[in-house]
């Protein structure tokens, strides 16, 4: 609940005991409240599960710098000419040579993977 739906929350209990509503009527208005918000917060979650579900399957792709970070160690030069030998299957987006490079992590992931081997 952010700040202006408790604000509103509040004011419409302070409505509620001036117009003559029992404290026990105003507690129980919050507690509706609070009901509606943990019910909405499990259909969040369960809708978070599912899309963690979906995402398993879905490919990640990184760009250059992105790459960098989860190889580590790697300069960027270094793997733009990787990327451009074709040594790291890439695609590119844009036009031309200006087009950005991007990854899929697990084909980056595997592809250093198997350079360890040879080496």
């Amino acid at each position: 609940m952010n700040y202006r739906e408790k604000a509103m929350m509040i004011v419409e209990v302070m409505e509620m005991l001036e117009k003559g509503s029992s404290t026990e009527e105003c507690l129980c208005r919050l507690f509706e409240v609070k009901e509606k918000q943990i019910n909405s917060k499990e259909d969040k979650s369960d809708s978070k599960v599912e899309n963690a579900a979906v995402s398993k399957n879905a490919v990640h792709m990184l760009t250059v710098k992105e790459c960098m970070e989860v190889v580590g160690g790697i300069k960027e030069h270094t793997l733009r000419q990787l990327l451009l030998q074709k040594k790291i299957p890439s695609i590119r987006c844009g036009e031309g040579k200006r087009g950005e490079f991007l990854v899929c992590r697990e084909d980056l992931i595997a592809c250093f993977e198997n350079l360890g081997k040879s080496a």
